[in-house]
């Protein structure tokens, strides 16, 4: 078929990348970001600047203003910045096709080891100071009875900011599914999907041609095939989130799948994971095992651990 001179415009349009055409490429993404700035600016403060105004105006006296509705603002502040915290962490953690940050092993997971470490110090889960949303350490511990605290009594503890941050890891998903959704309106492809698809048979490796097959079994049981991948540690979950996009598989089917593997599955078995690993009988067993191998290494992991508790508690 021979291509029109519009079609070998878009062709060399495809050509540009920031490799092959920098200058250019980063001109024209400045001029897209400013254009939605423009369209934002124009949106907020020229078609509906009305109701815009009225809420700014409401939000400003509501955090400004003092008065009996002290106590509830701050509240609110403390949680919104609870939720914001955990949620913007749980983005980074997924956005940008595997570019994310590993924010569950530098943030959340230590925060599991740290309520799990003081609740087997104290016998129970140590009210946190000055509070849950702003936690800095934890109050002093009653007198122990010696009666072990349980996986139950933990896990409520810690669940809230892993489900707060699942929920924002099934956020940072949905770049793949729109960006692979507007491609195929187009009557494109994404770049990445492509790569997969674009080969012919005879090019394919034994791991496309499993990528190959999970992309036809997920055209045919989207719900549950995305629901397993999202509640398991999966590198190839961007490839779902681009097939159904490409596929046009319903936003409420992709991003509902997405949103229970993630928040609840996932999440729930890496909480179990990390309460279990950190209790305090575990970590005796593991300083028992090494003292046999090494006695110093041992001596120094139990000298760690009597910092970190006194660490705990603010001492």
């Amino acid at each position: 078929m021979v291509k029109t001179s519009d079609q070998k415009d878009l062709d060399w349009i495809d050509s540009v990348t920031i490799l092959t055409h920098p200058i250019m490429y980063m001109t024209a993404l400045f001029e897209c970001i400013v254009s939605f700035i423009q369209q934002v600016f124009s949106f907020v403060f020229v078609e509906h600047w009305k109701p815009f105004s009225l809420l700014v105006v409401f939000l400003a006296a509501f955090v400004k203003i003092d008065g009996p509705h002290e106590p509830y603002r701050d509240e609110i502040l403390d949680i919104g910045y609870f939720i914001a915290y955990w949620l913007i962490l749980g983005i980074a953690s997924s956005v940008g096709l595997g570019t994310g940050l590993h924010t569950f092993m530098l943030y959340l997971g230590p925060h599991i080891a740290t309520v799990t470490l003081a609740a087997n110090e104290c016998g129970y889960v140590p009210e946190q100071l000055p509070s849950r949303w702003r936690f800095k350490c934890f109050e002093k511990c009653k007198e122990f009875d010696g009666t072990p605290v349980t996986f139950w009594e933990i896990f409520p503890e810690v669940f809230l900011p892993a489900f707060i941050w699942g929920a924002g890891t099934a956020l940072g998903e949905l770049p793949p599914y729109f960006v692979a959704r507007a491609a195929s309106m187009a009557g494109n492809r994404a770049e990445e999907l492509d790569e997969v698809l674009g080969k012919s048979e005879k090019d394919r490796t034994k791991w496309d041609n499993w990528k190959i097959y999970m992309i036809n079994f997920l055209k045919k049981y989207a719900f549950i095939t995305v629901l397993i991948g999202a509640s398991i540690p999966n590198p190839l979950f961007d490839l779902a989130g681009l097939t159904c996009g490409h596929f046009q598989i319903p936003f409420t089917i992709f991003f509902t799948a997405t949103f229970i593997g993630k928040a609840v599955n996932k999440v729930s078995i890496q909480v179990v994971f990390f309460i279990i690993i950190f209790s305090k009988h575990m970590s005796e067993y593991v300083i028992g095992a090494l003292n046999a191998i090494s006695p110093s290494y041992a001596n120094q992991m139990r000298a760690s651990l009597a910092e970190q508790q006194k660490a705990l508690f603010g001492g």
